[in-house]
C-alpha cells in the first residue's frame, strides 16, 4: 500500500485497517464504499455511491458547527433519500443493509485501524476530526 500511497501522490491521511475492525464497525460490504461524516462527527451518508461524492461534500462544508456540537443545516442541504448507495445489499436483495440504516445520523463508530501513512504525531480518531467534513473511503488492494 506504501508504493501505490507514494506513487499516486495521495496527501490526506490513509489508515491501514489489516484487522478489519473498522471496516466492521461502519459494514464495509464492497470496495470502494464511501461514508461521509459531518462536522459534529456524525455519519451523514453510509455507503454512498461515489458519483455523488463532490455533491453531498459541498452541500455539508455549507453546514455550520453550531457552539452546542449541533450541525445547522441551511435550507435546502438536507441530505435524505437524495442520494443514491452503492450498497451490494440492496442490489442483491432490495433492502438497505440494516446496520447502515442505523448508522447514518449517529455519532461515527471509533476507527480502530491498525497505522496511518501520510500523517505525523499521533494517530487520529473521530474526536479530532470534530469541525471537519471527513470521507472516509474503504478500497482495498488484493
Amino acid at each position: 500500500m506504501a508504493d501505490f500511497v507514494t506513487k499516486e501522490k495521495i496527501p490526506y491521511p490513509v489508515a491501514i485497517d489489516t484487522e478489519g475492525k473498522t471496516h466492521e464497525a461502519f459494514a464495509v460490504d464492497s470496495h470502494p464504499d464511501y461514508y461521509v461524516i459531518d462536522r459534529s462527527g456524525r455519519v451523514r451518508i453510509a455507503d454512498m455511491a461515489n458519483a455523488e461524492l463532490d455533491r453531498v461534500i459541498e452541500i455539508l462544508l455549507k453546514e455550520q458547527l453550531e457552539e452546542t456540537g449541533q450541525v445547522e443545516q441551511p435550507e435546502g442541504t438536507e441530505l435524505g433519500d437524495q442520494v443514491p448507495t452503492d450498497d451490494i445489499r440492496r442490489e442483491r436483495t432490495g433492502e438497505y443493509g440494516p446496520f447502515k440504516e442505523r448508522l447514518e445520523g449517529r455519532v461515527a463508530p471509533a476507527l480502530r485501524v491498525t497505522d496511518w501513512m501520510n500523517i505525523s504525531g499521533e494517530r487520529l480518531s473521530i474526536a479530532d476530526l470534530e469541525g471537519k467534513v471527513v470521507v472516509l473511503n474503504f478500497w482495498a488492494t488484493w
